[in-house]
């Protein structure tokens, strides 16, 4: 059929289509004859079959002109009359009897098999023709049929030519499911990091995919990739992946592995921000022991830059590990290393620790706050947040004691407004008849002072 893979034949050809075969083989026993209908057969014959159609009609015309005189040769099959060439053969001279010429010849038509077809010879041995329907036994096309061969070439053009008449099938986009839904493929989420290659939340979700197919080295491979795609500028979101790496190590990854991270981490990011998120990591995955030897290396390290690390430590000794003693050198540490304007708030963090924290002692803040006091009395932020720690202790009559002494300050009428609102408020929540009125008291004693106090200071003025 093909001298390749062959398409089916049912769909290249259909009955009543001519086509140019070979015969191979005829077998007479069997009454079988073979066709091949390989293109490598004719392959030297396509230039030939057009000088070929223009001899067959000179020697259409040569045989009808010879009838007319009555020396044609006709063979004569039971399926029709299958004209033969009458072309004198070569080197033929001019006026030489045609009698003895066709005497000394002997036509007869051989195929590949050695078939003779020419019933003249031998009228016994006479057989009935073939009828192939139409077919030349030359190689050509009938008159009757002007139809060219298919060949395979035409016959796969044929078939492009079908699918591409194909209704095409109606693909739904279904990209607005993604904001709905969200990603719930790779192919998701890289179609919406094309868009947002510098969003954390997207690398830190298709990290988190992976990790629920348990490919933890893909989820690692994607965030190498989201640190060299997020633009350098977007320090923010390069530092969200980094610590989102520094968890995938902590929980999937060995010691060296996290090491090494957490080394390439302080590289790119500030050192002091990734000892702090390798910390909290080290906490909340119940790590105390690293912990508290990564909380060493940044106070040492770090220490003299950041005043929030040092009660940070002190809430990991005193709320964590349950160590208040190693809190408590802290302070002094802390006031040596930092400069003397952030002494203030740190001590102040450190006697409200006390206060909040289950193993601090309530009695060393207060002691902490009076320091404070003594040396800054109005400082009304100082106040208000040991008044607030005092309420929520519960301990009503330091409260009131509190309340008391902030009340006898010398302050301007605003900020003693203030105070004898909030005291007649929590009155109001926690205190008796008795202890309201006594508030009530003291606040008109003062109305009346900073009455005096004006009417006073009018007369003055009068007089100059």
């Amino acid at each position: 059929m093909a001298d390749g893979k062959a398409a089916n034949p049912q769909k290249l050809y259909s009955e009543g289509d001519l086509v140019k075969a070979k015969i191979l083989k005829i077998d007479q026993e069997k009454k079988r004859i073979s066709f091949g209908l390989k293109a490598s057969y004719f392959r030297y014959d396509m230039d030939a079959e057009v000088d070929g159609e223009d001899d067959d009609l000179a020697s259409e015309r040569s045989i009808v002109e010879d009838d007319e005189n009555g020396d044609g040769i006709n063979v004569e099959e039971p399926g029709g009359t299958l004209p033969t060439s009458a072309r004198d053969p070569p080197g033929m001279a001019e006026g030489e009897d045609e009698d003895d010429t066709h005497s000394d010849t002997h036509l007869s038509a051989m195929d590949g098999g050695g078939v003779n077809i020419n019933g003249a010879s031998n009228p016994s041995s006479r057989l009935p023709g073939l009828d192939a329907g139409g077919f030349d036994w030359t190689g050509g096309p009938t008159f009757s049929d002007k139809r060219e061969p298919e060949s395979e070439t035409d016959a796969e053009t044929s078939q492009l030519k079908k699918k591409k008449r194909r209704k095409a099938e109606i693909q739904i986009d279904r990209t607005g499911d993604l904001d709905a839904h969200g990603p719930q493929s790779v192919a998701d989420y890289e179609r919406l990091l094309l868009g947002q290659p510098n969003s954390s939340v997207l690398w830190l979700g298709y990290m988190a995919f992976q990790l629920q197919l348990n490919e933890v080295e893909q989820a690692k491979e994607i965030g190498e990739r989201a640190l060299r795609t997020i633009h350098i500028r977007e320090q923010d979101e390069k530092l969200n992946v980094w610590v989102a790496m520094l968890n995938l190590e902590n929980t999937y990854g060995t010691d060296e592995s996290l090491e090494e991270v957490f080394k390439r981490a302080c590289q790119y990011c500030d050192s002091l921000d990734i000892h702090e998120r390798l910390i909290s990591i080290y906490i909340q995955s119940g790590n105390n022991e690293k912990a508290d030897a990564l909380f060493a290396t940044a106070l040492s390290k770090h220490g003299s830059q950041s005043p929030s690390l040092w009660p940070n430590a002190a809430t990991f000794y005193l709320s964590t590990i349950n160590e208040p003693s190693r809190a408590h050198q802290l302070l002094p540490r802390a006031l040596q290393s930092l400069p003397p304007h952030t002494h203030l708030q740190l001590t102040s963090q450190f006697a409200h620790l006390e206060f909040t924290s289950p193993n601090g002692d309530p009695e060393r803040g207060r002691t902490a706050f009076e320091g404070m006091l003594s040396t800054f009395p109005k400082r009304t932020d100082l106040w208000n947040v040991l008044v607030d720690l005092e309420i929520k202790l519960g301990e009503k009559e330091r409260v009131r004691e509190v309340f008391g002494r902030v009340t006898r300050l010398e302050l301007k009428v605003r900020k003693m407004r203030f105070w004898f609102k909030k005291w007649a408020e929590w009155e109001e929540r926690n205190g008796d008849e008795k202890s309201r009125a006594r508030v009530r008291g003291l606040a008109e004693e003062y109305v009346r002072k900073q009455a005096e106090e004006r009417g006073k200071i009018v007369e003055g003025v009068g007089e100059i």
